[in-house]
């Protein structure tokens, strides 16, 4: 069993983050390949995929917490995506010996999406020069990211969140839990606004809820609706934009909002292909790019152009 971190009590997201598969909302098929994994105490290579806050990681979690193994974990996302990381930190836990005691290894690659394509060919040899001891669990938001020689050694599980009324319900328990007062209608706006990120979804919950009274108000992306944003596509009012949105670090939502509404705000249908394909490109570099809040404004003044009105950035 994992060690309790001194966090886990404090952050929301943790604390309420399922221990067992009895306490996830999960697909049936998926559900009794992971119950067969755990009554078999093995697993074979695995590779979970889906939205970020889909449960990818907290699955992993309970299959390493309920297997008895040694693990080493990495988050590819960051310093450990690199072929230097994969030829030596792996390689050296996959050829060690395990613990007396201990017959399986696990090696788990948190957003494994993240691993450079090189460090990724050199995985290949690995999984399956110490497969009889060593399993790999690997987690990505974007799927296509991970080579097609990896993927062919993996088991693939899809996962996907729960819907809103049950994310809904699972706010409100919480808020009760805590004994947080809270309006059922702010609550719901959160859940629409952050869904289907759950881990986003808790953390923001969380934040609102700071003082002890739930309002949306303490969390300042929560205060822009999307109807101002649309109002300053169609106006080209990209001042007025960037001061609506200045010190927002999440614009998924105002995103899909666009893309909800694209029939309404974009009215031609060849300008609303372009529209589409324009968003697209930029939500898809948006974890990535170095300032969220330029590539967000860029989208919207895009969209002002295809409607033939000038973005005016002084306005």
């Amino acid at each position: 069993m994992a060690k309790e971190n001194a966090l886990d009590k404090f952050l929301w997201a943790e604390k309420y983050r399922p221990r067992s598969l009895n306490n996830m909302v999960l697909n049936p098929t998926v559900r009794q390949a992971l119950e067969s994994y755990v009554a078999d105490q093995n697993i074979p290579h695995l590779l979970f995929y889906g939205s970020a806050g889909s449960g990818k990681t907290t699955i992993a979690k309970i299959l390493m917490d309920s297997i008895p193994c040694s693990t080493l974990v990495l988050n590819a996302s960051g310093k450990d995506r690199s072929i230097e990381t994969m030829r030596t930190e792996v390689t050296a836990f996959c050829r060690a010996m395990p613990p007396k005691g201990v017959r399986l290894k696990i090696v788990f690659l948190d957003e494994a999406d993240g691993i450079t394509p090189q460090a990724q060919e050199s995985l290949k040899n690995t999984m399956e020069t110490y497969s009889d001891t060593c399993r790999f669990i690997l987690t990505a938001n974007h799927v296509n990211r991970i080579i097609d020689p990896l993927r062919s050694r993996c088991t693939e599980w899809a996962f996907t969140t729960f819907d809103k009324a049950q994310a809904r319900q699972m706010c409100e328990s919480i808020l009760r839990n805590e004994g947080i007062a809270y309006q059922n209608t702010e609550v719901a706006t959160v859940v629409e606004r952050c869904y289907p990120d759950i881990r986003h979804l808790m953390n923001t919950l969380q934040r609102c809820s700071i003082g002890g009274t739930f309002s949306m108000n303490k969390v300042e992306s929560m205060t822009v609706s999307p109807e101002q944003v649309f109002d300053c596509i169609k106006t080209g009012k990209m001042k007025s934009l960037r001061q609506l949105v200045v010190g927002m670090s999440d614009f998924t939502y105002l995103y899909k909002a666009m893309f909800d509404n694209i029939e309404h705000l974009i009215p031609m249908g060849d300008q609303q292909g372009m529209a589409a394909s324009q968003l697209c490109q930029h939500l898809f570099y948006d974890p990535t790019v170095p300032d969220r809040e330029i590539n967000f404004v860029t989208t919207c003044a895009e969209w002002s152009m295809i409607l033939n009105v000038a973005p005016d950035f002084g306005k």
